[in-house]
């Protein structure tokens, strides 16, 4: 899949992909190597449905009412994003805690 980013940091670690990053300025220390391994296997995927599928930790979920898909990082910080069907593509990425 084609996956694309709106937010500085997540444009950071997919800079690094596929070397490791260890950490990345305005991310809590240890979040970095958690969303660049999110990030690599959704890179990886055919599809969204895929990926969700492999992955049930991550409690990949469509927002009620909304284009916006939410994949848990850690506690309630989440990567939200839009995801095209037609053409498997995430776009617009961003890390957020939207409690």
């Amino acid at each position: 899949m084609k996956v694309s980013s709106k937010d500085k940091r997540i444009k950071a670690i997919m800079k690094g992909h596929p070397t490791p990053v260890v950490s990345v300025r305005g991310l809590p220390r240890g979040i970095a190597p958690k969303i660049q391994l999110i990030i690599t296997q959704l890179i990886a995927a055919q599809n969204l449905s895929v990926a969700c599928s492999a992955n049930p930790q991550w409690r990949c979920h469509q927002w009620k009412g909304k284009s916006t898909w939410s994949i848990d990082v850690q506690g309630s910080t989440r990567l939200l994003f839009d995801y095209d069907n037609a053409t498997h593509e995430i776009s617009g990425m961003v890390y957020d805690d939207p409690h």
